[in-house]
């Protein structure tokens, strides 16, 4: 009698999630705010420089150099690109700052939803969960519902963001192509093209025909223009760093979205509660030191060292 053989389907594998994995993701947003506090101080930096920039220019045009309108013209393209630059940085903070913020009141949610449900399984509740209606409790379907349309509405802030991101990128790119261009315009005026361009910058006001003093504040003026260089890369690694957290942060929200769940007893309530209550201490510990950041970045604009002061003929 032949033998029949049966083969058995396999069971796909459904990959589950809970509130630990979305804390997780959380947990790595440390990194995207302390570049954020970054940014409002090289923002602030890149605005003081450009206010710099003008007195330079009269400084030039009082001058005698044959090739000072082009480069009075390149100096205004980086006063102007330092400006939006500035701007966008600006923009970004501010929306960076709006994504932490939906974290924080979506697990506050959460929080609220769980200790609903932890009060209403015991004998006699305590006190309703004024997100839902009426005075029943939410049932952990809710909770998941109520925490996964928020979710939804972090990723499309999340889109928005890193459009911003990238359109700062942009700027930031034009104002390096105009830092370069000022370097050219300043190599083509010489005629010693293979020194370095340091040399070259403090060598320009001996052909302007100063004085020693006068030197030395066109020379301060101009170490600005290399402090904006610097600035500028700076900014341009911040950006595209958390750009770069942007998009990771997405494609992990987009996979647990759906996934969000929890079984058990009061002691899984309680676990998803101290996970989510550490997410919330974690992130509102990485905005306070964002804001350090950022409080030393405008004292610092405020207050700024003697060198980046803006010395005037």
């Amino acid at each position: 009698m032949p033998t029949c053989h049966t083969q058995s389907k396999a069971v796909p594998h459904i990959e589950s999630h809970d509130f630990s994995d979305v804390a997780r993701i959380q947990m790595n947003l440390d990194t995207m705010l302390a570049s954020t506090g970054a940014t409002t101080g090289v923002a602030t930096k890149v605005m003081h420089t450009g206010f710099a920039i003008s007195d330079l220019k009269r400084q030039i045009m009082r001058s005698d150099l044959v090739y000072k309108s082009s480069l009075t013209s390149k100096l205004d393209e980086i006063e102007t690109a330092a400006g939006l630059a500035s701007e966008q940085l600006s923009d970004l903070e501010v929306e960076v700052n709006g994504v932490i913020y939906s974290f924080l009141a979506t697990d506050s949610k959460a929080i609220e939803a769980l200790e609903s449900i932890k009060q209403s399984e015991k004998p006699k509740p305590i006190f309703p969960l004024s997100l839902f209606r009426g005075n029943a409790s939410p049932t952990r379907d809710e909770v998941v519902k109520v925490y996964n349309l928020a979710a939804t509405q972090m990723e499309k802030q999340l889109e928005t963001l890193i459009s911003t991101a990238e359109i700062t990128k942009k700027k930031l790119k034009t104002l390096g192509m105009s830092l370069d261009a000022l370097g050219d315009g300043i190599q083509d005026g010489k005629t010693h093209e293979k020194e370095k361009n340091d040399e070259l910058l403090a060598m320009l006001w001996t052909k302007l025909g100063g004085n020693y003093e006068d030197r030395v504040k066109f020379e301060n003026n101009l170490a600005l223009l290399s402090e904006l260089s610097e600035q500028h890369s700076m900014a341009t690694s911040i950006v595209r760093g958390t750009l770069g957290e942007l998009q990771s942060l997405k494609a992990q929200l987009s996979r647990l979205r759906k996934g969000v769940f929890y079984v058990g007893d009061s002691n899984s309530l309680d676990h998803h509660l101290d996970t989510l209550r550490g997410a919330v201490i974690k992130l509102k510990d990485d905005q306070s030191r964002a804001k350090r950041l950022e409080d030393e970045a405008y004292r610092q604009m405020h207050n700024p060292p003697q060198r980046a002061r803006i010395q005037r003929a």
